[in-house]
C-alpha cells in the first residue's frame, strides 16, 4: 500500500473546529461572521447527531406516533369513526422513513451550503490534533458532501492527509450510544444511531434503559403499534427529572398497556430461531429482577440499548493535552470514556488555545446548549464580548413521550435541598385538556388523560424557581415560560398576566 504525501496547507487558521455537528457549525459561523479565518473538519454527514440519528429524526417518528394515537383514540371523542387497520395500524413505515431520511439530506446540504456562504473551508475526514495548533486530518474514509459545490471544494483535499495549523481549536466531536459489553450477546442488540434505520415497526422490543432515549422512542413505538417492554436498573424513569413527572408518566404508560420492569438488570441475549418474522430469529433476553430475587426471559425482535452516551475523545488528539481522557472508567458494569474537562470559558484546563463544547464535555448534553454555548464562545474569542460565555443555570428541557414533558428550573426536590421546604411553596394544577373532555362516541367517561403541571416559588416574594409540566403540547408551551423563569419574575407577575382562554397554558397564570 502507497502511503499518500501529506498535503500541507501552509496558511494559519484563526479557528480549527473538529466536529460538524450543532455546536461546532453554530462557532465556525458565527466566528466566520465575525472575520475570523475558520476551518471545520467532519467525517461523517454534516449536522451530528441532532441533524442525522437525533433531534430531527426523532421528533418526524414522534409525530408520526402522535398522529396515529390522535386517529385511533381522540377522533373517537369527536364522532369521527376512524380504524387503523392491522397491528403496524396501516402505517407504511419504509415509505415514511425513505422521506425522513430525504429530507435528512436535503438538512446536509443546508448545513455544507451555509458554511461555504460564511467563508468557512470545510474538510471532510478525521481530525487529530498532534501538537499546540496543529491537526491532522485522514480523508481516506470520509462521506462525501451532499452539496454539490462541497463536493467541489472538497476535490481538493481527497487524495491524501492534510496538515493545517490554527490559532486556536475547538473540539466539538459530540457523543455516541454505548453498548453494554460487560453483558452476554450484549452485540445482538442495536442502539438509537441503528433504530434511525430501522425499514420496518418491529413487533415487539425491549427497551434497555429510561432515559431520554428509552423513553422517547419506547414510546412511539409502542403508539405505532409494536409490543414494548422498557426495563430499567432504577426504581424509576427520567432520573432528574420531577417527582411528579417521573411517577405520572410511568403510570400512563402502563396504564396504556406499556410494561415497565423496574430494578430489572439483563443478564444475557442470546438469538433462538423463529419462522415467523423476517429475521428468522427472534432475542431471547433473561432479565433479573431484583426486588423479587428472580430470573424471567422475554423473546422480542428487537433489543435496543439505551443506556447512555460516551462522549468521542478517542483519536482524536486530546491525551495529549488531557492524558487521562484515553483511560476508561467503569460504572453500573459499563466501561465508559471520560469527558473532556474545560472551565468556564470552554477552555481545556491545560491548554488556553484549545476549547471544547457540546456532548463531549459532558456538561447538558442539549443541542441548543451546544449551539449557544459555540455561538457564545466565537462571540467572545472574535467578536469583542470579553464576558461572553454559556450560563448553565435555567435551561429548558422536554421529552418527547407520550404525552410531553417540560421542566425549566429546579424540581422540588432540589429546591427542597437548596431552599428548605420551609421556603418553597408549591403550586399545582392537574385538569383534562379540552381535546379531551369529549365523551365521545361510545359515551365514555372514563380514563380521560390528565394533564398536570406544578409551580415552585421561593421566599417571601414568591420568585418562579421551577416550572414542571406533564401533558399534551407541553414541549410548545414551555419555550415562553422559559423566558420568564429566567427573567426571575414572580408568582404575582403570573398572576397578572391576562389568561389566553381556552387553553392549557393558562392554568400556569392561574394556580391558586
Amino acid at each position: 500500500m502507497i502511503k499518500m504525501a501529506p498535503i500541507t496547507i501552509s496558511r494559519v487558521f484563526d479557528l480549527a473546529v473538529i466536529g460538524g455537528g450543532s455546536g461546532g457549525v453554530a462557532c465556525a459561523r458565527r466566528a466566520a461572521k465575525h472575520g475570523a479565518s475558520v476551518v471545520l473538519i467532519e467525517n461523517s454527514y454534516m449536522g451530528g447527531t441532532c441533524v442525522n440519528v437525533g433531534c430531527v429524526p426523532k421528533k418526524l417518528t414522534y409525530n408520526l406516533a402522535s398522529i396515529v394515537s390522535t386517529v385511533e383514540e381522540t377522533s373517537k371523542r369527536y364522532g369521527i369513526s376512524a380504524e387503523l387497520v392491522g397491528p403496524k395500524k396501516g402505517v407504511n413505515y419504509k415509505e415514511f422513513q425513505r422521506i425522513r431520511t430525504e429530507l435528512i439530506r436535503r438538512l446536509n446540504g443546508i448545513y455544507e451550503r451555509n458554511l461555504r456562504r460564511e467563508g468557512v473551508t470545510v474538510i471532510r475526514g478525521w481530525g487529530r490534533i498532534t501538537d499546540s495548533g496543529k491537526v491532522n486530518v485522514d480523508t481516506s474514509n470520509a462521506i462525501e458532501p451532499e452539496d454539490e459545490g462541497a463536493k467541489k471544494d472538497q476535490e481538493e483535499y481527497a487524495n491524501g492527509p492534510v496538515e493545517l495549523s490554527a490559532e486556536r481549536i475547538l473540539i466539538a466531536t459530540g457523543g455516541r450510544p454505548i453498548y453494554p459489553r460487560h453483558i452476554e450477546g450484549w452485540e445482538l442488540g442495536i442502539v438509537s444511531d441503528d433504530f434511525f434505520s430501522m425499514q420496518e415497526i418491529p413487533e415487539s422490543m425491549l427497551m434497555v434503559g429510561s432515559g431520554y432515549i428509552g423513553i422517547e422512542i419506547g414510546g412511539m413505538l409502542h403508539m405505532l403499534g409494536s409490543k414494548v417492554i422498557i426495563s430499567t436498573h432504577g426504581e424509576t424513569i427520567l432520573r432528574g427529572w420531577d417527582v411528579m413527572q417521573r411517577e405520572g408518566l410511568a403510570d400512563r404508560y402502563i396504564k396504556s398497556g406499556l410494561p415497565i420492569y423496574f430494578n430489572s438488570d439483563i443478564k444475557k441475549l442470546e438469538k433462538i430461531p423463529c419462522s415467523t418474522n423476517k429475521q428468522g430469529h427472534k432475542i431471547r433476553a433473561t432479565v433479573h429482577h431484583r426486588d423479587e430475587n428472580r430470573d424471567e426471559t422475554v423473546e422480542v425482535d428487537v433489543v435496543m440499548w439505551a443506556v447512555g452516551r460516551d462522549a468521542i475523545v478517542k483519536d482524536i488528539g486530546a491525551e495529549h493535552f488531557q492524558p487521562d481522557v484515553v483511560h476508561e472508567t467503569t460504572k453500573g458494569g459499563m466501561k465508559r470514556t471520560k469527558d473532556i474537562q474545560v472551565d468556564e470559558w470552554q477552555r481545556m484546563l491545560v491548554d488556553d488555545k484549545i476549547f471544547a463544547i457540546g456532548d463531549v464535555t459532558g456538561r447538558y448534553p442539549l443541542t441548543p446548549v451546544a449551539i449557544a454555548t459555540g455561538r457564545r464562545l466565537a462571540d467572545r474569542l472574535f467578536g469583542g464580548k470579553h464576558d461572553s460565555k454559556m450560563d448553565y443555570h435555567n435551561i429548558a428541557t422536554v421529552v418527547f413521550s407520550h404525552p410531553t414533558l417540560g421542566s425549566v428550573g429546579l424540581n422540588e426536590e432540589e429546591a427542597v435541598n437548596k431552599f428548605g421546604r420551609e421556603n418553597i411553596k408549591i403550586y399545582k394544577s392537574s385538569f383534562v385538556n379540552m381535546i379531551d373532555s369529549l365523551t365521545g362516541i361510545d359515551g365514555s367517561m372514563t380514563d380521560k388523560p390528565k394533564t398536570d403541571y406544578k409551580l415552585i416559588t421561593q421566599g417571601p416574594e414568591e420568585k418562579v424557581i421551577g416550572l414542571h409540566m406533564i401533558g399534551r403540547d407541553s414541549d410548545e408551551i414551555l419555550q415562553g415560560f422559559a423566558v420568564a423563569v429566567r427573567a426571575g419574575l414572580t408568582k404575582d407577575d403570573f398572576d397578572s398576566t391576562v389568561a389566553i382562554h381556552p387553553t392549557a397554558a393558562e392554568e400556569i397564570v392561574t394556580l391558586k
